[in-house]
C-alpha cells in the first residue's frame, strides 16, 4: 500500500521521467540553494524555494495541485478573463496566462515577500505572462485596512498567511473587494485560495454573482467551512462540484463526500455552465503533464 501510495499515482504514471526528477531533487536537496530555477511541467520557469510545500512539488514534480492546475487548464479559454486570488509565487495565474493568452488575468496577493516572487516569475515568462496584472492587496467583503498574520511554520509553507482583525500581531495590509478594484464586464474563470476566507472574497464580488457575471470558480474547501459555501453558490444558480484525482484524470464529482488525499489541497468547481465544464472533462489523461504552450508569443517591448 505504500509502495502504491508513493509511487503509483498520475504525476509518474502520465510522466515517468518524475522518479528520476524526484530522485535527483533527494539527493541535490541538501546542497541546493534556498531559491532556484525549476521548470514546470507545463512549460513556465518558476523561481521557488525548494524547502517550502509549493516549492518541494514543482521540484519534484514540475506541478503542484496536480487536479487543480489541470482543472484551470481546461477550463480556461484563449480569450478568457482570469483572477488569481491568493496568488502565492504565480504559479496559477501563469497558468491561466498561458492558456487565455488573448484575454486578461489579475493576480491579488498581499504578502510583501511572496509578491516579489510573483513579479519575479511573471518577469521569467514575460512572453506569454506579461499580461498579468497585479494587485499587492487582499481581497475580502469590503475595503478595509486588515492584518496578514503567519503561522510558526510559514517557512515551510508560504500558503498559511491568513488575513485577520486583530492588528496586534501581523502586517498591515490593505484589502479590497472585487466588486469595486475590478472594472470588468465578466469574469470567466476565478480561483480563489485564502486559508477559509474564500467565502469573504466571494461576498465581495456580490454584483458580479447577483448577474451571472463570474461563470468559473475553483475554490479550495476547507474542513471547517463543511459545504456553506457550496450552499451559498446554490442561490446564486452554481452547480457545485467536488475536484477528483484519478489515475486516469481529474473527475468531477457531485457526491456527498469524494474521494481525496488528506495531503492533498481540497477543492471544489461552482460553474453556472455545468454541460460545459462536464465536457471538458470527459476527456482522459492530464494535459499539463506535458508542456502547453500553444499560445503565440506576446511581444515585450
Amino acid at each position: 500500500m505504500r509502495f502504491t501510495e508513493s509511487w503509483f499515482k498520475p504525476e509518474y504514471v502520465w510522466r515517468p521521467t518524475n522518479v528520476w526528477r524526484r530522485l535527483a531533487h533527494t539527493v541535490a536537496s541538501k546542497r541546493r540553494q534556498d531559491i532556484s530555477a525549476y521548470k514546470t511541467a507545463w512549460g513556465a520557469t518558476l523561481f521557488c524555494n525548494p524547502r517550502e510545500t509549493i516549492g518541494i512539488s514543482i521540484a519534484k514534480f514540475g506541478i503542484y495541485d496536480l487536479v487543480t492546475t489541470e482543472t484551470l487548464a481546461r477550463l480556461v479559454d484563449e480569450c478568457d478573463i482570469c483572477v488569481d486570488v491568493g496568488a502565492n509565487i504565480g504559479y496559477t495565474a501563469i497558468l491561466m496566462a498561458r492558456c487565455a493568452y488573448r484575454g486578461a488575468v489579475f493576480a491579488f496577493e498581499p504578502h510583501p515577500t511572496i509578491i516579489g516572487f510573483l513579479k519575479r516569475n511573471i518577469e521569467a515568462n514575460a512572453a506569454e505572462a506579461g499580461h498579468i496584472e497585479v494587485f499587492e492587496c487582499a481581497l475580502g467583503a469590503e475595503s478595509a485596512q486588515v492584518t496578514l498574520t503567519t503561522p510558526p511554520d510559514f517557512d515551510i509553507n508560504w500558503g498559511l498567511g491568513r488575513i485577520t482583525n486583530d492588528s496586534s500581531t501581523g502586517i498591515a495590509v490593505r484589502q479590497e473587494s472585487i466588486d469595486r478594484v475590478l472594472q470588468v464586464p465578466r469574469i470567466d474563470v476565478l480561483k480563489i485560495d485564502v486559508e477559509g476566507l474564500e467565502k469573504s472574497v466571494l461576498k465581495g464580488a456580490a454584483t458580479l454573482l447577483a448577474d451571472r457575471k463570474i461563470r468559473d470558480i475553483v475554490y479550495e474547501h476547507n474542513e471547517g467551512d463543511k459545504n456553506s459555501i457550496g450552499d451559498w453558490l446554490r442561490n446564486f444558480g452554481y452547480q457545485v462540484f467536488d475536484l477528483e484525482k484519478t489515475l486516469l484524470g481529474p473527475r468531477l464529482s457531485d457526491k456527498a463526500e469524494a474521494r481525496h488525499n488528506y495531503w492533498e489541497p481540497q477543492n471544489k468547481l461552482a460553474t453556472l455552465d455545468p454541460i460545459r465544464a462536464q465536457k471538458r472533462f470527459r476527456a482522459r489523461g492530464w494535459r499539463v503533464l506535458r508542456n502547453i504552450r500553444n499560445a503565440p508569443t506576446r511581444s515585450t517591448a
